[in-house]
């Protein structure tokens, strides 16, 4: 239960809010005229991990760092408190509305760092008592089928086994041991009522013809768990265990298994006597996250979609499922269920159809963040990813309050806001490498999926100028027949839409600017390292600018440069606006980083260059041909020793001429954003001997001023000239003038 603790303690940097900024001595860098103040600064990051229901009104949720919710009104209004020590809780059980116990762990170093602790309340989740817990090794799941009898599963040297208590916790035995052939999970418990209960196993049968020819059983207690007896086996079945059971109070059962290479994650579903049983294929190669019986013939599979059954499951409606669940989804009445998602509880009372959420005057906190998007002052995006689906956090009254918004299905996601309420979303699948857009039109609160051209490999973007028009970078493949053999090459296109994503047209002449080669020479296959394409960056519905990269053969290997281009008539045609320095190696690469343009003239390019290089000479012109001239001065790659510096270059005509500014800093950038035509912000991430830093230029990147931010910020967006917002694991900040 320790495994995935890390990647949701994310502690806010707060040593870096007197840490050492970078050297003054960086051309064209002034003091700052504008202070960070926190917005979110969130004193426990913790995460909700379990929910717990003794009636569709009375729930009780634990956290990380001994935290609890608890509501009495159906999720309407949470409480916040704690259980008075510093546990990370796992589990929690509430087998009526006053009586619940809650199983975690010491979230510090120490001696008891890794024993699990048992706590009690008697109170409905107000106060809590901690009960020595007597049981061997790990214990990872509690189930509670009485007030005063728990099931607590406990992994040992020797398999799988059930303690139990029922004295609240004070005496233990060992009731129940498992299979002992599985080893990597839990014993699955469903108590669907005070004296019956069901626990699943595994074993190996010495005739089995292969490594995973599990025999699947499920044993049946009738007095609260004390005694077991076998009530279904399946036979030799594909498939690494049992992960999930749920069963009803008529004894029917689903029966949830973990995938493994060889075998995707299945459902199987037990009839009420033990006897009969279907397979039910889940089609997806991840653990089913949880299986819940809403009664005795309505049930849902969590797992990366929803699968609701209406007739006891003789069919099956399927859809995807946009929220990161956490847990076990527990559903006190029909067709009402709650459970933990990430930093939020939420509850759905139409089979997660909908969802509503932690109300956020609860200091619950919001997801990981590690980027924002602002399309008006007063509405803010900030998003992060975690366990392969984004998160966001949303604000629409300047930053006063944020509240969390359903997970959008996506991992590594690059939004677009046009509007305060529609955002495309580009990213890839969480257990897939296949790339999709989703659109949201209401806020984030809901997300539908788009279709794309069939030949989509991989997306950078979106960039979206209006509510109907977004533009996106793309890779496409096609099938090429050369000598009998079929070849899959690649090129870069832009994909654009001006229906809200109904229909997608594919631009390919960014593949050929006119004097450049992009993409290597021949056939550039899908996945081989030849160049990236760059975000497009559009101002107008019919202006875009883009950083393609380019292939030139010498004698010594490949030159790898990279242009800037442009087009004014929605991706028909395109001329070169600029270019970067070319690496020279086989699989160098180009020293540009992101392009920003906010205006259909102005523009703005990361790059680097060798340390203790002077800034370029202010400005120089582009060949009228439309074909970079050569620069100036190009500086000699820098020796392995050397720490590139961070160079901004900026444009005012649309790429006639250029200027730039190299900042006295590491080019950790993560982008730029400008709040007007002349005004923009860069933030550069911190280092082990630098903190996070703003640097600002209200004169088109002449001059940039330079501040600290106190605290890890990975995220900024302006949307105004002097209104900007930077997030950070779980922080939040905003800018305002002195």
């Amino acid at each position: 239960m320790r495994q995935f603790r890390t990647a949701f303690i994310i502690m806010s940097a707060l040593g870096f809010l007197f840490g050492q900024s970078w050297s003054s001595g960086a051309a064209g860098v002034a003091k700052s005229s504008s202070t960070w103040y926190w917005q979110n600064p969130l004193p426990h990051p913790y995460s909700v991990n379990a929910v717990a229901c003794a009636s569709a009104a009375r729930c009780v949720a634990v956290a990380g760092d001994g935290t609890t919710l608890r509501t009495s009104d159906a999720g309407r209004h949470w409480t916040v408190g704690t259980v008075g020590a510093v546990l990370w809780m796992d589990a929690v059980s509430c087998p009526s509305p006053a009586v619940c116990y809650a199983l975690g762990e010491a979230s510090t170093s120490g001696a008891s760092c890794c024993a699990a602790h048992l706590l009690k309340s008697s109170d409905g989740g107000v106060a809590w008592q901690e009960i020595p817990l007597s049981v061997p090794a790990d214990a990872s799941a509690i189930t509670c089928p009485n007030a005063t009898t728990c099931l607590v599963s406990v992994d040992k040297s020797d398999g799988e086994h059930l303690f139990r208590t029922t004295d609240s916790g004070r005496a233990w035995d060992d009731v129940f041991q498992g299979g002992g052939t599985v080893g990597t999970h839990a014993v699955p418990v469903s108590c669907p009522s005070s004296r019956v209960c069901y626990a699943g196993s595994d074993v190996l049968p010495q005739t089995a013809a292969g490594p995973y020819d599990w025999t699947h059983v499920v044993y049946r207690s009738e007095d609260a768990g004390k005694t077991w007896t076998q009530w279904w086996q399946s036979g030799q079945d594909s498939g690494a265990g049992i992960g999930q059971l749920a069963c009803s109070p008529s004894g029917r059962c689903l029966v949830g298994l973990l995938p493994h290479v060889f075998a995707y994650a299945a459902l199987l579903l037990v009839q009420k006597d033990g006897k009969g049983w279907t397979r039910i294929d889940h089609g997806a190669p991840h653990r089913l996250s949880s299986v819940t019986c809403l009664d005795g013939t309505a049930c849902l599979v969590f797992g990366g979609k929803v699968m609701q059954s209406a007739d006891g499951g003789k069919t099956w409606a399927t859809r995807p499922l946009t929220l990161g669940l956490r847990g076990r989804v527990v559903c006190p009445a029909s067709r009402t269920c709650y459970a933990a998602a990430f930093f939020t509880v939420v509850k759905t009372g139409d089979g997660f159809g909908h969802t509503s959420e932690t109300p956020a005057s609860s200091s619950i906190g919001t997801p990981p963040l590690g980027a924002m998007r602002c399309p008006t002052r007063d509405t803010c995006y900030a998003y992060g990813m975690a366990y392969s689906v984004t998160h966001l956090a949303v604000t629409t009254n300047g930053g006063r309050t944020w509240t969390t918004r359903p997970n959008l299905p996506l991992g590594y996601a690059s939004l677009a806001c046009p509007s305060s309420t529609v955002c495309y979303a580009a990213g890839t699948t969480p257990h897939a490498a296949q790339w999709l857009i989703y659109l949201t039109r209401d806020g984030a609160r809901h997300w539908q999926p788009l279709t794309l051209p069939a030949q989509t490999v991989s997306l950078t973007g979106p960039s979206c100028p209006a509510v109907e028009t977004c533009y996106v970078g793309a890779q496409m493949g096609a099938v090429t027949t050369s000598s009998g053999t079929n070849t899959i090459c690649c090129g870069f296109a832009l994909l654009v839409t001006r229906d809200g994503g109904a229909t997608w047209s594919v631009r390919r002449a960014v593949d050929r600017v006119p004097g450049h080669s992009s993409g290597h020479p021949g056939c550039g296959g899908c996945g081989i390292d030849w160049g990236s394409l760059g975000s497009p960056s559009c101002p107008s519905s019919t202006t875009c600018f883009e950083t393609v990269p380019t292939w030139t053969e010498t004698g010594s290997g490949w030159v790898i440069g990279t242009v800037v281009v442009a087009t004014r008539d929605g991706g028909n045609s395109w001329t070169v606006a600029g270019q970067c320095q070319p690496s020279i190696g086989q699989f160098a690469s180009p020293s540009c980083g992101s392009l920003t343009c906010p205006t259909a003239t102005s523009c703005y390019l990361l790059s680097s260059v060798p340390a203790g290089s002077a800034s370029l000479p202010q400005t120089h012109a582009l060949a009228t041909s439309g074909t970079p001239s050569p620069s100036p001065t190009v500086p000699a790659p820098p020796p392995p020793s050397a720490h590139p510096q961070l160079q901004i270059l900026a444009t005012h005509d649309s790429g006639a001429s250029w200027h730039s500014a190299v900042l006295g800093a590491p080019p950790d950038a993560t982008g730029i954003t400008c709040g007007a035509a002349r005004v923009c912000h860069v933030l550069v991430q911190a280092t082990g001997l630098t903190s996070a830093g703003d640097f600002a230029t209200t004169d088109g990147g002449t001059t940039w001023q330079k501040q600290t931010i106190p605290a890890d910020v990975s995220g900024l967006a302006c949307p105004g000239a002097h209104t900007c917002y930077a997030v950070g694991g779980m922080d939040i900040l905003a800018t305002r003038p002195r």
